[in-house]
């Protein structure tokens, strides 16, 4: 009855964290439950062996888990939380120990039938009673329902969770050893790490996951070195001596039972001394493995690649004061290719994105498509005819704006919830009436390291083509057509004066338009990163947007634009945004024009870098 106590409170627990934002944070607290199995086995196990002590975790053992903690830890700096989420992780981490280590002792009884019923029971009226006051919330929190393809995704995770757990009661099931409580969960929390440090969503973990592999495989050699009885198993293994699982329960002092795993009453205590087999004694020299590891993660965050990831995650409080002025850019590991779509032939825009995958710096990341149709196709004709992938969105929207009003509903779609998992003190206001529709078609409204803003077609591809080979992981801003030096929003290509582009100049640089010029471009097809984005207030998208959207008795309809434009779906106005986006994204130094002609594609010439 504990055991599906515990779990049913530790699920609420969970739930009260995802609530208040921190799902990140959910998944970065399974690394430390580890350490809690190993600290509450002597008493778990003291309880239901009814006076003999069984084998319990050794204080070697002890001293690698939280050894190997430590450096998991450390790699996760830079997870966000609230002080609330922070405070129900600390009391989730020891009620999923419990009830790991409940479990394993109930499945070894003589009537593990008899446990696990009584469990679900208690574990089910718990959930009935906890679950309701944890998703209670009013109904402007209410999150968007559900598409096909986001049910779909909620499935495969689903499946995905409940095999790792399958797995992990059947090797609960069949060991006896809290060595073996210990080392399931190595492999458990690996899998859980690695699963979500990919994706816009993931744990923006300071190292890379590889670094990580390399914390958990030198801690398990490291657990196991430790712990003499499993040495001496391991040991007499490679020499023959018989069966490996065999060997280790005879070193602990007990034989298997012939369902392979002998009630806790047969167990035998252990103690820190190592078996009488074993020929090695844990000491200090177990944590040797670690120490190469940690001076590397310790003088890393000097280095080129290093604290940049963890100071872009930081609150700006704590990044001002521990992290260098020459901290880099992130590194990028998902893009987002958002294509402003109404009735292009399928064909030729399928030909298009699949031409933009390729490309070096998206085909080595994670890349979701996310497509707006404002034209009259249904999801299911444009998925079949563009050849997309389960992970692509495809988005309606009313047709205004042109295609600068759609790369700001897809900005203002994403924003806050990025900002909010960054800050946990950043708490926005509801999303406005007019972005629910477009929510609830969403999966994910986290922005990707960088968003690739395109049309159904490649605009002057002679051009774009080798610009979009230059993107790299320190790209601010990369635009893929004709670099044009403006002066205060006069063209000076063609001769054209857009005066509203003035005032975007004002508004997004924050200054007077100098005499001196600056950067516009045509085409609205770049690449940007998610620290320029974030680095405009919401406001200032959100009033732009406005006014590409505004009904046709507004003001803004009222000015001159080339090709016969005018009216809300196809705004003037827009014009103005197209040749200013690199204002509004903070690359508008005029001598880019200068340097980068159209023929001309070089990384320190022709884009603007996240320094």
């Amino acid at each position: 009855m504990v055991a599906g106590a515990a779990v049913a409170f530790s699920l609420m627990f969970r739930v009260w964290e995802v609530r208040v934002g921190q799902e990140r944070l959910c998944e970065a607290i399974e690394v430390f439950v580890l350490p809690a199995v190993l600290a509450f086995s002597p008493y778990i196990a003291s309880t239901f062996s009814h006076g003999h002590s069984p084998s319990t975790a050794s204080s070697a053992l002890v001293m690698m888990a939280a050894a190997s903690t430590f450096l998991v830890g450390f790699a996760l700096i830079g997870v966000p939380a609230s002080g609330v989420a922070a405070a129900l992780a600390l009391v989730r981490i020891p009620l999923d120990a419990v009830g790991l280590l409940l479990l394993k002792e109930g499945l070894s009884a003589e009537n593990p039938a008899l446990f696990l019923r009584d469990s679900v029971s208690t574990a089910t009226t718990c959930s009935l009673l906890a679950i309701p006051v944890a998703l209670f919330s009013s109904e402007a929190d209410k999150s968007p329902s559900l598409n096909t393809g986001g049910i779909a995704s909620l499935l495969l995770i689903l499946l995905v969770s409940i095999l790792s757990q399958l797995a992990l009661l059947y090797n609960l099931t069949n060991t006896s050893l809290a060595i073996s409580t210990a080392s399931t969960l190595f492999p458990r929390n690996l899998l859980l790490l690695v699963w979500q440090s990919f994706g816009r969503e993931s744990i923006p973990l300071r190292q890379n996951w590889m670094q990580v592999l390399l914390v958990y495989v030198f801690g398990t050699v490291g657990v196991t070195w430790a712990d003499g009885d499993v040495w001496s198993a391991f040991v007499r293994w490679r020499k023959g001596g018989g069966d490996a699982y065999s060997l280790l329960s005879e070193s602990n002092g007990h034989a298997m039972s012939p369902s392979g795993s002998p009630p806790p009453n047969l167990r035998k205590q252990s103690s820190d001394r190592t078996s009488p087999h074993s020929s090695r004694s844990p000491s200090l020299l177990s944590l040797l493995p670690f120490f190469p590891l940690l001076i590397h993660l310790l003088t890393l965050p000097v280095s080129y690649t290093s604290v940049s990831l963890a100071c872009s995650y930081l609150p700006p409080s704590l990044r001002s004061t521990i992290c260098p002025s020459s901290a880099s850019a992130p590194t990028s590991r998902s893009v987002d290719l958002v294509i402003a779509y109404y009735d292009e032939a399928l064909e030729r825009t399928r030909d298009h994105i699949n031409d933009v995958r390729k490309t070096p710096f998206v085909r080595k990341r994670s890349n979701r498509v996310v497509l707006y149709n404002k034209g009259p196709k249904g999801e299911e004709e444009i998925r079949k005819g563009l050849g997309l992938r389960w992970t692509d969105e495809v988005v309606p929207l009313p047709n205004l704006g042109r295609e600068g009003a759609t790369y700001l509903t897809h900005i203002l779609l994403h924003y806050n919830t990025t900002l909010s998992s960054l800050l946990p003190s950043f708490h926005p206001s509801p999303p406005p009436a007019s972005l629910l529709t477009p929510l609830s078609h969403l999966r994910t409204t986290h922005l990707a390291d960088h968003t690739y803003f395109l049309q159904p077609h490649l605009a002057w591809g002679d051009i774009a083509a080798p610009r979009m080979r230059i993107v790299e992981d320190e790209t601010g801003f990369a635009h893929f057509g004709p670099l044009i030096r403006g002066e205060c929003g006069f063209d000076k290509r063609v001769d054209v004066d857009f005066p509203t582009v003035k005032e975007l100049f004002n508004i997004f640089a924050g200054e007077m338009c100098p005499p001196t010029g600056h950067l516009m471009a045509w085409s609205a097809q770049f690449a940007v990163s998610k620290r320029r984005i974030l680095a405009n207030p919401y406001a200032r998208y959100s009033s732009l947007s406005s006014l590409l959207e505004a009904p046709s008795s507004h003001w803004i309809h009222n000015l001159w634009g080339p090709n016969d434009s005018g009216g809300p779906s196809n705004p003037a106005f827009g014009h103005s945004v197209e040749r200013a986006w690199p204002v509004i994204f903070g690359c508008w130094d005029p001598q880019l024009a200068a340097e980068c002609p159209d023929e001309v594609a070089e990384k320190e010439k022709c884009q603007c870098l996240d320094t």
